[in-house]
This record gives C-alpha cells, sequence and structure tokens, in this order.
C-alpha cells in the first residue's frame, strides 16, 4: 500500500491488523498502538510548520522502520505519552529508521538520545533533528556514522564535521538530496576561494521560508510593498524569498568610473513612476540593493541632479551582500528620510538574519539557520571571543543540498544572550571576511584579532575616502622591537602635506577608538600604528588589498 499523505498514514496506522500482514512489516501490537496515537497527533496539527514536515518524513519510511522489536516497543510506549513540544524530534527519528535500519549500533545510539529529550525542548533542537534525518537519508556525506542520527542538546552540535568549502567544491553532490527538486540554482560570488559554486534549490524552500509562522498555508507579504530591485548586470540569482511586488533594475557595474549616467539617469526616475499593481497604481516604497553600494550610487547621482530622494515614496531601504559604515548609513537613512536595513547572507544557504536596531553589525538569526563561531580546530570559541562563522542550514528551508556546519569564510563573535531590542536568540557580530584578518600574538602569549570591519568604520567617517566598493586599504605588520601595523589607504586625492598629516593623525585616532585590540596592544606599548596615505587607484589592483 502507498502512504503519500498525512491522512493515508493514519487510516493504515488505525488499520494496522491487517494492513501488516498485507505488507510484510513485522511491527509489535504496543508499537502499533504508540504510532497510532503518534499519527493521530500529526494528523491533528497538519497545519503546524513543524508537525506538517516531520509527518512528512515519518511517512516516507514508516513501513520499514522496525527491526529491534523489543527496543522499539518499549520506546513506542514512551512515544505514546509524549508531550507535543516532542513530536518533532520523535517524528524526524522514526522517519529515518527505514534508510539506517542496517546500522543498528547508529539507531540504538539514537533511540537513547531521543529518548532523552526534554519535553521543554526548544524549536532549534527540533529543527536541528529534521534537517539531521533529512541529511542523513538523502544525502552520501551525512549517511556516515560520524553524523548521528538525532541530538538532545545544542553542545551535541560540536561532534559534527564541519564542512569546508573546498570540500563543497570538490564534491557537492555528496550534499545534494537524492531525487530533490531543482527549480533554480543561486551562485556564490567567488569570494571566498576564487570559484564560484552553483547550489540547487527548489520552490518548497522559499514557501516554507516564507509560510513560516503562519497559521494556514497563504504566504505572508512582504511588509516593504512595491520594491525596486538593485543588483550588478550579469549577476545570477535565485528567487525571490517571500511574496510582494519587485522590480528589477540591473546596471553595468564599474566601481573605478562609478558607472554611465545614462543608465543612473534612467534609475532615478523610475523611483517616482507609477507602476500598475493588482491593487492599482503603486509607487517605490522599498529599494533593495546587492550589494550595497548600489543604493550609494543611486543616492549620490539624484543628489546631484538636483532630485531629492525623501521626496519619493521610499519608506525602507534593504542592503544586501556587503558591510555598510556608520556614517555612510546615516547619510542614507537622512537622504531618503527612510529606515536602513541591512540583512547576512550566504548565496548557499536559504534565507538570511536580520540586522539588530540597537547594535549594528549584530545579526539575528532566524529558525532558518543555525549559527556557530568556531576555532581553527573547529571548536566553539570561548564567550566574547572572535573565530570563523559556520551556518547550518535548516529543514524545511533547505532541501535540495544541505549544508551542516558550513565554512561561509567570514569573522565574528557570537552573542546567544537576550538582546535590548528583545531577540532571544543566536546572534553574531560580523567582523569581516576571514582572509582579511590579522593576527597579533603579545609578549605573554595572548593571540589579538584585528578584523577588517572596525577599521573600514573608521575610514567610513572620512570624506576623502572613497566608499565604492568600500574603502580600499592595505594592513601589514612590520616586525622589530615593538611590531608595527602599517595601514595604507587611498584617498581621492592628497590635498598637500599639511593636510596629509593631519588626516593620517585622524585616520589613526579613528582606527584606535573602532579597534579594541589594536587599542589594548598600544596601551601595553606592543604595537605601534603608522597610517600611509595613497591617490585614488594606487592601491586597488593589488589582491592583498581589503
Amino acid at each position: 500500500m502507498r502512504i503519500d499523505n498525512i491522512s493515508s498514514l493514519a487510516d493504515w496506522l488505525r488499520s494496522a491488523d491487517s494492513n501488516v500482514s498485507n505488507s510484510g512489516v513485522e511491527i509489535a501490537r504496543p508499537v502499533i498502538d504508540a504510532l497510532g496515537r503518534l499519527a493521530t497527533l500529526i494528523a491533528d496539527n497538519a497545519n503546524g510548520n513543524l508537525g506538517f514536515h516531520a509527518g512528512s518524513l515519518l511517512i516516507s519510511t514508516l513501513q520499514e522502520h522496525a527491526r529491534d522489536t523489543a527496543r522499539l516497543t518499549s520506546f513506542a510506549c514512551w512515544i505514546g505519552s509524549a508531550a507535543p513540544q516532542r513530536r518533532d524530534a520523535i517524528a524526524n527519528l522514526l522517519s529515518i529508521m527505514g534508510s539506517q535500519a542496517r546500522d543498528q549500533n547508529r539507531l540504538a545510539a539514537a533511540l537513547d538520545s531521543v529518548a532523552a529529550v526534554d519535553s521543554g525542548a526548544n524549536e532549534v533542537v527540533d529543527l536541528l533533528n529534521l534537517t539531521l534525518a533529512h541529511a542523513g537519508a538523502t544525502c552520501s556525506r551525512y549517511a556516515s556514522s560520524r553524523y548521528p542520527i538525532a541530538i538532545t542538546a545544542l553542545d551535541q552540535m560540536e561532534a559534527l564535521p564541519v564542512l569546508r568549502r573546498n570540500e563543497a567544491e570538490r564534491d557537492l553532490l555528496s550534499i545534494c538530496a537524492k531525487e530533490a527538486p531543482v527549480d533554480f540554482y543561486t551562485a556564490t560570488s567567488a569570494t571566498t576561494t576564487g570559484r564560484a559554486l552553483l547550489v540547487p534549490h527548489c520552490r518548497a524552500e522559499n514557501e516554507a521560508f516564507s509560510k513560516y509562522g503562519s497559521s494556514d498555508d497563504t504566504a505572508v507579504e512582504s511588509p516593504y510593498g512595491m520594491t525596486l530591485r538593485l543588483m550588478p548586470a550579469g549577476r545570477l540569482i535565485g528567487a525571490p524569498l517571500a511574496g510582494g511586488d519587485t522590480v528589477l533594475a540591473t546596471y553595468e557595474t564599474n566601481a573605478l568610473h562609478e558607472n554611465r549616467w545614462d543608465l543612473w539617469d534612467y534609475i532615478a526616475a523610475q523611483v517616482f513612476v507609477e507602476f500598475p499593481s493588482r491593487n492599482g497604481l503603486k509607487q517605490i516604497q522599498t529599494i533593495h540593493a546587492t550589494p550595497p553600494f548600489g543604493l550609494i550610487l543611486l543616492t549620490k547621482y539624484m543628489l546631484q541632479r538636483g532630485m531629492e530622494p525623501k521626496d519619493s515614496s521610499v519608506k525602507n531601504l534593504l542592503v544586501t551582500g556587503s558591510w555598510v559604515g556608520p556614517t555612510t548609513r546615516r547619510w542614507l537613512q537622512e537622504s531618503w528620510g527612510a529606515r536602513l536595513h541591512t540583512t547576512y547572507s550566504c548565496s548557499e544557504i536559504v534565507g538570511g538574519a536580520v540586522e539588530c536596531e540597537d547594535h549594528p553589525g549584530r545579526y539575528h538569526f532566524g529558525p532558518n539557520i543555525f549559527p556557530e563561531v568556531l576555532n581553527g580546530a573547529g571548536k566553539a570559541v570561548a564567550k566574547d571571543e572572535q573565530g570563523d562563522i559556520y551556518l547550518t542550514g535548516l529543514y524545511p528551508f533547505q532541501r535540495s543540498a544541505v549544508f551542516l556546519r558550513y565554512e561561509v569564510g567570514d569573522w565574528g563573535k557570537l552573542s546567544e544572550e537576550f538582546c535590548t531590542c528583545g531577540f532571544a536568540g543566536r546572534s553574531v557580530d560580523f567582523l569581516g571576511r576571514t582572509r582579511d584578518v590579522l593576527s597579533i600574538t603579545s609578549s605573554d602569549g595572548t593571540r589579538f584579532a584585528i578584523p577588517p570591519v572596525p577599521v573600514r568604520n573608521a575610514l567610513d567617517r572620512f570624506a576623502c575616502v572613497p566608499k565604492i566598493p568600500r574603502p580600499q586599504y592595505r594592513m601589514r605588520l612590520e616586525q622589530g622591537t615593538t611590531v608595527g601595523l602599517e595601514i595604507d589607504v587611498e584617498c581621492y586625492a592628497l590635498a598637500g602635506q599639511r593636510w596629509v598629516e593631519r588626516t593620517r593623525t585622524a585616520i589613526a585616532e579613528a582606527i584606535i577608538e573602532e579597534d579594541s585590540s589594536i587599542r589594548k596592544l598600544i596601551s601595553a606599548g606592543e604595537l605601534k600604528l603608522n597610517v600611509n596615505l595613497f591617490t585614488r587607484s594606487t592601491l586597488t589592483s593589488r589582491p592583498e588589498v581589503r
């Protein structure tokens, strides 16, 4: 008998006496009774996000689940009386018993671990277990015994191997789900290893993301209204993540010459156009720029042409794909009279994190991604320490390709405390790309990381420093009695020696103010900071420039 929906599952279990003999599945009576109660529970909660997906996973492999009857009998009795909060951790385990049943040791360990899950287990553990179930059943990499079937606490994630970017590039098929639908691809920017990665995705991922938190199957409407999307021409993109109206305007990227004027004349005019929609005529209410310098260019050219951005209907500015400095942020918000929102994401994983309103540069993660900050050995760093950012895309938001503990090439600091903005969950302070981080060891053996974002924030204060695509600078260490930190900065032009000396001093003071590691090392007499200024385009073509 084919079981292809929750109703047929419940019906099959309720009439299990006849179906067991017909299907050849040997299941003890207490197991059947307990699974019947579980199926009813899932069927009654079919509209709940986790309940539905847990049930879907359970359906596909139920008939092959039983190998160790005595062990499963006692476990199933416990299932029958389990609190609703446990149903997803339980259902995900049952869903892969069929595909993993030949590995008896792994199955036995999973039964013991899930039986220990607290009835108050949080949603993150449930989603991680659903993800482990999906990955173990569909991806060859995760079918290995190195990956558990289930976990009972977040700290158990540390036992899972990390996924390096070069591993994903070398064997992408091993993390792609077998027979999963592929509706579109996203292409990475190639800034981590120099090679782009084409990652498959399906519409169901975006649907799960947009429906999450909804009480029915209706996608959540975008709160941003009619949106003008700014993206460089030729960029490979995927489908939008949520509902709402979007107008796409591509432009030719040439950061050195700041693009062609005629294109920006055309794009600027679109900001004020009334577009027909299903709800009548609408003006642009949101501008979404990827990367952010598209919005900077648009704003600058509008102001140069005597067009006031704040006279438009734009109330929200969204930027993704790169850093935005605090001075530039204030200028954009004041120019448009609008709120600026930034997000943190990577092309491989569906969705992203939203920037905290109280702490610019800190990003709050929702139920679709589990972030970690790890050291070089793949272990969690101590509280308030910096390290490499790793992300896990969680089921049902990530399906076609599964990234568990994935190295994204970014550097940051993890925050698990309640934020002053009211957010409770995992957050990450983004500090830049890992390859751009310098490390200095003090005389007592303490290692200090010098990431790029504090330096960029300091440079963002100065009008003489170009902002597109970002401040161009180079850091290097000079060994001596005292270690010297040389920072070369590119300016539009140099306005005489007195101006140069004054600007060098001001930039150095701003960098010391922004970066706590540099401040501590200088105060201890273990570091000398020297800023050097160069004319525009002098440094840009060099690979070590940030």
